[in-house]
């Protein structure tokens, strides 16, 4: 996806003037160190991207460039329709309007043999940008091969462990569209075994291959549509609510966190107390282990021993490695 990524950057620069480094990370969901890499990439394309260094500096694009919808190949065109895709949720007029121009223009300067990849890119890739929670990233090992599953309406073959199983099963399906939920990718399609569209975490794909079978035909599936469902159903199912008192030193820091915070008062000697939304208790346990004492867990009252417990076990494995290795 880095070449979409070359492309949302451009379209940014073009439609918003001067961005810093951060602001095209928030966009794109990337690090800054990543943002800095693709503006060397850019500029190794030939692309007019001017730095300021500083506090008040950031990058634009030199006077009066505009990308020229001749030069993409079919595959770049698609590449700029994920980028678009990943422009659609930013909330920008301006941005909205001048990604939209630029696929016009585009998919116009395009061999007609290209066009229907360009809308396929536009209409089975979609990027939403708001978190249900935050964890650390994921290697999607088979976006590739998928992406290309999806273009080609090829149907693929996984080995895929649902959340609350303990085994993995195998599923044939006819993949309709990729969504990427705030960096995390979900696959979505219809399942031979379910004989129903299904979404899918490409977190929990243990395996996959693509078949020599193409897919079936869908004339009435709209993947925007459907996501917006869907979306709807899981966070009504994915809840587990967490009262906390959060470390004075720690509070803002933990607002500024993409999470979903219900409710928080500050104390006054500057704690927090917060109520925040997770997805399950499992995940709400490595949450309050990877703040360490900065947080503690009010309640549940499970979920306090859970961490208890955690900490007490680790506690006895650190001792039996000094007993073994004193230190000095």
């Amino acid at each position: 996806m880095k070449a979409a990524r070359l492309l949302a950057i451009t379209l940014l620069l073009q439609a918003r003037g001067k961005q810093t480094a951060r602001e095209l990370g928030r966009v794109l969901e990337v690090s800054e160190r990543t943002i800095y890499r693709d503006i060397a990439a850019l500029g190794e394309a030939r692309v007019p991207v001017v730095a300021e260094p500083g506090p008040e500096g950031g990058f634009w694009l030199a006077d009066g460039y505009r990308m020229d919808p001749t030069m993409f190949s079919g595959e770049e065109a698609v590449s700029l329709a994920i980028g678009g895709a990943i422009l659609h949720g930013v909330g920008d007029m301006a941005l909205g309007g001048a990604v939209q121009q630029a696929l016009a223009k585009v998919e116009a300067a395009l061999a007609p043999e290209f066009r229907d990849s360009v809308r396929a890119g536009r209409e089975r890739f979609l990027f939403d940008h708001m978190a249900w929670y935050k964890e650390p990233g994921e290697p999607d090992v088979n976006l590739a091969t998928l992406r290309m599953a999806v273009l080609h309406g090829r149907r693929v073959r996984l080995v895929y462990k649902n959340r609350d199983a303990a085994e993995s099963e195998e599923r044939d399906v006819d993949p309709l569209g990729l969504v990427c939920k705030a960096g995390l990718w979900y696959l979505v399609g219809f399942c031979l075994r379910r004989g129903a569209l299904r979404t899918f975490r490409l977190k929990r794909i243990v395996s996959m291959e693509s078949l020599a079978v193409h897919r079936a035909a869908y004339p009435d599936f709209d993947l925007a549509r459907y996501w917006e469902q869907a979306r709807s159903l899981m966070e009504a199912r994915l809840s587990f609510p967490v009262m906390l008192w959060v470390d004075p030193t720690y509070a803002d820091e933990l607002l500024g966190r993409p999470l979903t915070v219900l409710r928080s008062e500050r104390c006054s000697d500057g704690a927090l107390i917060a109520e925040i939304d997770l997805e399950t208790a499992e995940q709400a346990l490595r949450f309050a282990l990877s703040c360490g004492r900065r947080v503690v867990v009010r309640g549940p009252v499970a979920l306090r021993e859970a961490v208890r417990s955690e900490i007490m076990a680790l506690a006895v494995c650190y001792d039996a490695v000094f007993k073994r290795e004193p230190v000095g």
